[in-house]
């Protein structure tokens, strides 16, 4: 139970990270576009 619940930490934490660099990107690519 505990490693599950572990992965399921893990998880979350991943897909923080990728929404954060997916959004972070986002900025750029409009700055790219304006300017």
């Amino acid at each position: 139970m505990a490693s599950v619940h572990l992965d399921h930490r893990w998880n979350a934490v991943i897909s923080l990270s990728d929404i954060n660099s997916y959004f972070g990107d986002l900025p750029k690519q409009y700055r790219g576009d304006y300017n």
